[in-house]
């Protein structure tokens, strides 16, 4: 039986009025990717059954194009990253007005060996700072696995 692993986080204050596209922008200045063997998985306009597509690294621009829309239209984005380094990676659900953040580590999930559990502070220690970076106030954190 698989597991499957989430980081909630609850913000409490925008400070900076960032939007989604600057926390994408972030992630990728600092290490993630939304290539994912060449092809870009985000929730697309209208959805409301989280059915992920996937396009070609090739179409980033109608991703971000239809992030935008999603923002306007008051839709959960959802979008695919990658870290460069280590191939590990995650589904990242944001709701259009940046109060909650859903990490799904669903992506080579990093464990310790030792207890065959989630290593949460690998994921911690890599997407907290970009939060803080981006002037989110961080409310609640919460690691899920089941």
């Amino acid at each position: 039986m698989s597991k499957s692993a989430d980081i909630k986080v609850s913000i409490s204050h925008n400070q900076n009025n960032v939007s989604v596209l600057d926390i994408l922008n972030l992630f990728q200045a600092t290490g993630w990717q939304l290539d994912y063997h060449g092809n870009i998985g985000y929730l697309p306009i209208n959805d409301e059954d989280y059915n992920w597509t996937t396009v070609l690294v090739s179409d980033k621009q109608k991703v971000y194009d239809d992030i935008y829309k999603k923002i306007q239209k008051k839709e959960t984005i959802g979008i695919t990253l990658v870290n460069q380094q280590t191939d590990i990676g995650m589904n990242l659900l944001i709701d259009f007005a940046i109060q909650t953040l859903n990490f799904d580590l669903s992506i080579n999930r990093k464990e310790i060996n030792e207890i065959k559990t989630t290593d949460f502070s690998f994921y911690l220690t890599k997407i907290v700072p970009i939060l803080q970076k981006a002037g989110l106030i961080i409310e609640i954190i919460e690691c899920i696995e089941a």
